[in-house]
């Protein structure tokens, strides 16, 4: 850590990267175990170092396009495995020293593996961060302050389970397996007094992870009617979770709550986005049908977008909302999409969305809609889609 590239990697991971990982948390409201946590224990422990130096060096990397800080990254990355491995081995065999270093190393590593799209590695190293709380007793008393960190981590775990079923993994039998676990899982985090801190789902979209995990798989690989129906019923799911969602506000809220509904917001906009995508290059949906699947939530929409404009979830909603705002023809449906994007909300990306939906839809080419119309504009104009 005493070199120069060390240096900027540290200064980056306790900058950025550990609030990249933490990103349903604000350093004013609750402690990020990711800094709090991993940046002392990184002092006195090589093999936590060494996984933070990977991680913040393959952040740091991508984000400045830098092929000299990756290989950085890469030979941190081999040297924290070359520790933890045999740390894992003696841990196996009733070695439970050093069993916190080993716990944030491990979770690191997944983490890392998780970005750069290693599945096989990050599965192995997601079970090894299971098992090390069960055996250190963190599950036992969860809501006991002093195992805050620890929820966290543990529903970080999970967000990169879920992730991975859409991102990393082509097993179809391990992705099947991780859609059917994780309801339970999420049911048991919630029981916890940090639920909501690190991932913040609401029970009753819990349903739609299998059913959207499936969809997932699906793309492309089943006949036509089968693909259909499973779009008509995840369509109807969908449908029936946004009538009945809403986001009322109120002084009286605190700030467990307001997380909780900004992870719900989150895990809201992974499925449509799942579902859209899917629907919207198969052609099985109309666009009249897509357009009207946003429609309840208009209003609940303008109550909220404010709230979570300067957090990591508006930029994660912006993407689906450009598809689908994109795909819009009709007048009533765009009416329905700039209700949805207005208010007083200032923060760029957000107008940026508005921006863009308003050059598509007054484009003088009839043919420049939906995803196809977006790559054409950007091809053609250099515009930068905000994703």
């Amino acid at each position: 850590m005493a070199s120069v590239t060390g240096k900027r990697v540290l200064d980056f991971y306790s900058t950025r990267t550990s609030g990249f990982l933490a990103c349903f948390l604000s350093a004013t409201e609750i402690a990020n175990p990711w800094y709090t946590e991993v940046m002392p224990l990184a002092i006195h422990s090589p093999m936590v170092r060494d996984s933070m130096l990977a991680l913040g060096g393959s952040h740091l990397a991508h984000v400045q396009q830098n092929s000299a800080v990756q290989r950085t990254a890469i030979y941190h990355y081999a040297k924290a495995v070359a520790e933890v491995t045999p740390s894992i081995q003696a841990w196996l065999k009733g070695d439970r020293k050093d069993c916190e270093c080993l716990f944030f190393a491990v979770a690191l590593l997944a983490m890392y593996e998780h970005i750069a799209g290693d599945a096989q590695a990050m599965y192995f190293h997601v079970s090894a961060v299971r098992e090390l709380a069960r055996s250190l007793g963190l599950l036992d008393n969860p809501n006991e302050p002093s195992n805050k960190a620890v929820a966290i981590s543990l529903e970080l775990e999970v967000l990169t389970e879920f992730y991975s079923i859409f991102k990393l993994n082509n097993d179809e039998e391990v992705s099947r397996e991780v859609a059917q676990i994780l309801p339970p899982r999420l049911a048991i985090l919630r029981t916890y007094s940090t639920f909501g801190y690190g991932l913040g789902v609401t029970a009753d979209l819990f349903l739609l992870v299998p059913c959207i995990a499936m969809l997932a798989l699906e793309r492309g690989r089943i006949d036509h009617e089968d693909q259909t129906l499973n779009l008509h019923t995840t369509y109807i799911t969908l449908q029936q979770k946004a009538a009945a969602w809403q986001y009322p506000r109120g002084k009286e809220e605190n700030i467990r709550d307001a997380v909780i509904k900004r992870g719900a917001a989150k895990i809201l906009q992974a499925t449509i986005q799942t579902f859209l995508e899917t629907a919207y290059w198969h052609r099985y949906i109309s666009t009249e049908a897509l357009a009207e699947s946003i429609q309840p939530f208009g209003a609940a929409g303008i109550l909220w977008l404010n709230d979570i404009a300067h957090t990591p979830v508006a930029k994660n909603l912006a993407w689906p909302l450009l598809i689908l705002g994109a795909s819009m023809r009709r007048e009533e449906q765009r009416v329905v999409m700039m209700e949805f994007l207005k208010g007083d909300s200032d923060v760029a990306l957000i107008v940026r969305v508005r921006d863009t939906l308003l050059w598509v839809w007054r484009h003088p080419d009839p043919d420049v809609y939906g995803m196809v119309g977006l790559e054409r504009l950007s091809a053609e104009t250099g515009l930068f889609l905000p994703i």
